[in-house]
């Protein structure tokens, strides 16, 4: 699989894009995919798309690059440390237009985006794990008793 996104469509600007993609680029998301099964479709994606949720940081935003997915996302207003970086670890879109730029540069550039979310996944595994995150939190306290 090429591209992959699941999910519902009615927080943030999702229906937005999933709108738009549908009308200008014949890219329609409708699969759903049962819980046994989504593992092991994100393991065969190349490509993910995140666009917020309820919030900014979504469940979508870690796993794809748990995955080895390459994550294309909506870029995110809030700040989180050791942030993937853009056109490295992940990329990231402002509008319909970034997005659709992105996708089809991507789509024909498989080798860059290959990279890329071999990176991303690199990043997730040292800085983003219930454990390296546990280690960044005892390091703060830390140095706020220092």
């Amino acid at each position: 699989r090429a591209l992959l996104w699941a999910g519902h469509r009615r927080a943030g600007l999702r229906r937005l894009y999933l709108d738009y993609l549908a009308e200008k680029e014949n890219l329609l998301f409708q699969d759903k995919f049962p819980p046994h099964e989504y593992s092991r479709i994100l393991l065969d994606t190349r490509m993910g798309l995140n666009f917020f949720g309820s919030g900014f940081d979504t469940l979508r935003f870690w796993e794809l690059p748990a995955h080895g997915c390459m994550i294309l996302s909506e870029r995110l207003p809030i700040r989180i440390p050791h942030p993937f970086r853009d056109g490295k670890e992940a990329v990231f879109f402002d509008d319909v237009a970034g997005l659709s730029q992105a996708i089809h540069y991507y789509l024909e550039h498989e080798d860059e985006a290959a990279a890329i979310a071999r990176a991303g996944r690199v990043r997730l595994l040292q800085h983003h794990t219930a454990s390296a995150r546990a280690r960044q939190l005892l390091g703060w306290i830390q140095h706020l008793l220092g």
